[in-house]
């Protein structure tokens, strides 16, 4: 029985594509999972420390800014924060700092907004202004009015019984996060 040795032989311009292609892969796919990254670490920041403008709105902090036709009041302030109001129900808060809007329906929290990652990438590379948005559900319309009926027939010790997060405003308003 003999034995011989296999060699593979790459030309020089193969072994240098098949290096390119590598690096690119590799920096391709961690792009792809830094941006899948920023998105969530966004969607945390939004969900979980972006209470400022309801405390601001519950410690009298904002002003009226506008008041639309459609019977909506639009609460601002120095800080970047917007309280939206109407019937009743604060129905979206906003942090411009941040850049996130979250919005309710009834006061109970449906969907956050907020810009891309890339936004900052393509401001600061480019000469072009993006505006664009990530819009993250958090539940359906269907949703927020049963736990806004289980709110008016429970009271708010149900949410918590549910796990729900809610802030009870001092002037009388109602949130329910996530």
């Amino acid at each position: 029985m003999e034995r011989t040795n296999s060699v593979i032989r790459i030309s020089r311009g193969r072994l240098a594509a098949l290096l390119a292609a590598t690096v690119l892969v590799s920096i391709a796919l961690f792009s792809l999972i830094f941006y899948h990254w920023c998105l969530h670490a966004k969607r945390t920041e939004a969900l979980t420390q972006g209470d400022g403008p309801l405390w601001a709105f519950e410690q009298g902090e904002l002003e009226v800014v506008e008041e639309d036709p459609d019977g909506t009041t639009v609460y601002g302030g120095a800080f970047g924060y917007r309280v939206h109001v109407r019937d009743g129900f604060i129905t979206a808060t906003s942090d411009d700092n941040w850049r996130w809007l979250k919005v309710y329906e009834e006061g109970v929290l449906t969907e956050v907004w907020f810009d891309n990652p890339l936004y900052e990438a393509v401001a600061l590379c480019t000469p072009f202004q993006v505006d664009s948005y990530v819009r993250y559900p958090i539940r359906t319309r269907e949703e927020a009015r049963a736990i806004r009926a289980s709110v008016d027939e429970s009271g708010a010790a149900s949410l918590r019984d549910q796990g729900l997060r809610c802030w009870e405003l001092d002037n009388g308003y109602l949130v329910v996060e996530a």
